[in-house]
């Protein structure tokens, strides 16, 4: 009996599963920074925007790094027992991003906050961060790019092909997670800008 496809949506299952409920969680936790800190101050203050921003920014650096190491365990896992070339190939491209995401993580993570209330230096802090994300999210539709071309090529009978479609498929789910958790991140961003747009308008 052929195991191989089981083996593929072992991976996939366990991706889905680690990107829903980030999703999940993403819901309820910037839901939880909209209700208002009391009744006599129903709107946040810039203060309180800024160390929202700063708070998701650490939330998303924790699904990142969770999602890297869930990446290089699995990865790890895949390369060593498989015994399958393009599931080998899979492991080590996915453990390999997820070293990279998790170094990522970690160094973001000992970024100290340095609150401010003074709205043009939140508001350009914002547009920074969501600059990035910006940026993040274009280069990950590029990986995803990289990663089909890399499977058709494979398709076309390039040599090595095995190592191609493991390594291209590797790349596909990488730029689909990192995307999705990108995305998130954007959203609350733009959602924390509206706010401090909306108090200036209001002034």
């Amino acid at each position: 009996m052929d195991l191989r496809p089981l083996l593929w949506a072992i991976p996939i299952a366990v991706a889905g599963g680690l990107l829903f409920r980030s999703a999940s969680r993403y819901k309820s936790e910037e839901e939880a920074d909209k209700k208002p800190v009391s009744n006599d101050s129903p709107k946040r203050s810039v203060k309180e925007i800024h160390d929202d921003q700063f708070s998701s920014k650490r939330r998303h650096l924790i699904r990142v790094g969770n999602w890297g190491s869930a990446n290089m365990a699995g990865g790890a896992t895949l390369y060593a027992g498989s015994g399958d070339e393009s599931l080998s190939a899979f492991g080590l491209q996915s453990g390999l991003w997820g070293f990279i995401n998790t170094g990522i993580a970690v160094g973001g993570l000992t970024e100290k906050n340095e609150s401010s209330d003074d709205p043009s230096k939140v508001q350009r802090s914002e547009r920074n961060y969501s600059d990035i994300l910006l940026l993040n999210l274009g280069l990950n539709a590029g990986y995803i790019g990289v990663g089909t071309t890399m499977i058709i090529a494979a398709q076309q009978g390039v040599c090595k092909s095995d190592q191609w479609k493991g390594h291209g498929s590797a790349i596909i789910l990488q730029g689909i997670g990192l995307f999705i958790l990108d995305a998130l991140s954007w959203k609350a961003s733009r959602e924390r800008m509206r706010k401090l747009l909306n108090r200036n308008d209001e002034a």
